[in-house]
């Protein structure tokens, strides 16, 4: 009886065991058949915000590499990779998944857009990211088999390894934001409102040795709250043509009154300035010079003056001495080195020196890349941070990233490591080491971002 029992018992367990089997196969079968696909999260979001990538239906456990391209001229594109390995149940999530080879390593969720490289199909030397407008940057992402390297990925269109491909907008421009060209009173910038009704607290942005006017900053902080002139100063349209040629400060001040003045501005707490390199140097010339400004955020600036003159009414502010630049072994200058700077408890008394700190109702957010091979970042901030303190200033921060260089961008931009300055006919070495420098990027906007509310709003 008892035999005839287990007998039962055992037939039973195996009968369910092998349709535990079943099912589980079932499963995996149903798991191959699933349509490869990807979520991107949130749908709605601007090139400064990090999103969620994620892709599921795909081989469980297997290689894959991921590619992206952004074309900015008929020549020229930004190119990276990145390879995983697929989960047990087939996903890919790039927030939480680990890149083990391309052109980043590691749990990088936006490692795909911040170290594009630039790729010249007419093998020029590579420019900085040329997008000057707020027009939305389109990347061209492409899932495929196996570990492969970027310069096969390059190639692979139609060979069969191609698991998904997709287009991704990444805006700068934000819903609502009103973009207003301004051409009164000699000005040649883009003033950005915030959706929405005013007054917006307000902001002048003032770029380095590039000309044109570049405006991107001006939408993302706009996206952000801030009524936001982008303000174009050389090679563009009407205004000094060269990097070299000499600057007149009161065309920086009429920018200033006509964001004072214009009725959907917030004029409380004065306005911000914002600028890198010789955009930082105008800002702070402003900052000493001129009445209104509430605070100011210096990227990488010099202190002084550099690459031409400054006046203003009636006064000359000399440009720096430059040295013979020598080229290193990459053909690329590092500016950094090619000026005779002062010991720094003398810098400020060169005749180009403004006396920024002396304003002690402005507040100061000045940025150092610690690895800046263009401007000479880590002497600039030490001597900042020593005429602060002795001028017992009481309102500023300076931050150092260590492995940052020069152009320290909104988060998610490609990196610029190189930028051909066609006033002085050289290729200049902007510094900086990936990952840290794009790490410092992210945390340097929010740190602008915070600043500018604390004190404008």
């Amino acid at each position: 009886m008892f035999c005839k029992n287990a007998k039962s018992i055992f037939r039973f367990r195996f009968q369910k065991l092998s349709l535990h089997r079943k099912e589980v196969a079932a499963a995996v079968r149903c798991l191959h058949t699933v349509s490869p696909s990807v979520t991107v999260s949130p749908e709605q979001h601007l090139i400064d915000e990090t999103i969620n990538i994620k892709f599921r239906g795909l081989p469980p456990s297997e290689d894959v590499s991921l590619y992206a391209s952004l074309s900015v001229s008929n020549n020229t594109y930004y190119e990276s990779s990145a390879n995983y390995r697929t989960s047990l149940s087939g996903t890919l999530d790039l927030t939480n998944d680990c890149s083990i080879g391309g052109t980043y390593c590691g749990i990088e969720p936006m490692g795909l857009f911040w170290s594009m490289r630039p790729y010249s199909l007419a093998n020029k030397r590579p420019l900085r990211y040329p997008n000057t407008s707020v027009e939305t940057p389109i990347y061209n992402l492409a899932l495929h088999k196996g570990k492969v390297d970027i310069l096969d990925l390059r190639k692979k269109t139609s060979d069969g390894s191609e698991i998904l491909k997709f287009d991704l907008p990444r805006p700068i421009l934000g819903p609502g934001i009103r973009r207003i060209p301004v051409r009164s009173n000699g000005l040649a910038g883009t003033l950005f409102l915030p959706a929405g009704n005013g007054p917006h607290p307000g902001v002048i942005t003032i770029f380095g040795g590039y000309p044109g006017n570049r405006e991107y900053k001006g939408a993302l902080l706009a996206s952000h709250g801030f009524a936001t002139l982008a303000l174009g100063y050389y090679g563009f349209e009407h205004l000094p043509k060269h990097l070299l040629d000499t600057l007149d400060l009161e065309y920086f001040e009429k920018a200033l009154n006509f964001m004072q003045q214009h009725n959907e501005v917030q004029n409380e707490n004065g306005i911000g300035l914002l600028g890198i390199c010789k955009g930082g140097t105008i800002a702070l010339a402003m900052a000493s010079l001129m009445s209104g400004v509430g605070c100011v955020v210096c990227i990488n600036p010099n202190l002084h003056t550099l690459f031409g003159d400054f006046k203003y009414k009636g006064k000359t502010y000399p440009g720096f001495e430059i040295k013979p630049a020598k080229l290193d072994e990459n053909g690329r200058v590092k500016f950094a080195r090619a000026f005779d700077l002062p010991a720094p408890e003398k810098l400020h008394y060169l005749p180009g020196y403004f006396n920024f700190e002396e304003q002690h109702t402005i507040s100061y957010l000045i940025i150092a890349g610690m690895d800046d091979q263009c401007v000479a970042s880590p002497y600039q901030a030490m001597v900042a941070e020593m005429r602060l303190i002795e001028s017992k200033h009481l309102d500023y921060e300076i931050v150092r990233y260590p492995g940052a260089g020069h152009i320290l961008e909104p988060p998610n931009f490609p990196f610029c490591f190189e930028m051909n300055q066609g006033d002085l006919g050289i290729s200049l070495d902007m510094g900086g080491c990936l990952p840290m420098h794009s790490h410092a990027e992210k945390d340097a906007w929010k740190r602008q971002l915070e600043f500018l509310s604390d004190k404008l709003k």
